[in-house]
């Protein structure tokens, strides 16, 4: 089956814009570690996209913590009881409020916890208390001692 002119343009155009995508999220975890002129070269992004997706983040970032300021942590119960030996019940809100106290975006702590990156984001936008095992419950609350140790 022939494919007309425009069919193709609109396959390029998509392509493109999934390339973007993808360089725009390879650039997101290198922010940090490369240097603006790695990351361009990495990625292919021009330094105007560099500084766009950067912005976003940014604004993203600013976002998460006015929200997390909206919600003082005096008073809140992060350990519900627990079922299982060894797992602990634990509210969505802290995993997101320890990260963000940190300064770590969800793979930077899952590397520092030992999980997968996706596990972080499930537990983080999950609408029920997430078991996770007490070793790293603890884990987070040492990190975030230390974090306020350090303020």
């Amino acid at each position: 089956m022939a494919t007309s002119d425009t069919e193709e343009k609109a396959y390029m155009e998509g392509f493109r814009d999934g390339r973007r995508a993808m360089a725009a999220s390879v650039a997101r975890r290198l922010f940090g570690l490369k240097s603006e002129k790695e990351i361009a070269f990495i990625t292919g992004l021009s330094p105007e996209e560099l500084a766009s997706i950067r912005a976003e983040e940014e604004e993203r970032r600013i976002q998460t913590e006015t929200e997390l300021a909206a919600y003082p942590m005096e008073g809140l119960t992060f350990l519900r009881d627990v079922a299982l030996s060894g797992t602990a019940l634990v509210e969505p809100s802290f995993v997101k409020t320890v990260r963000v106290t940190l300064g770590l975006t969800q793979a930077a702590l899952a590397k520092k916890l030992g999980v997968h990156e996706n596990t972080v984001g499930s537990w983080e936008t999950s609408e029920l208390p997430v078991r996770i095992r007490k070793a790293t419950y603890e884990q987070l609350l040492f990190l975030l001692g230390k974090s306020e140790h350090s303020s």
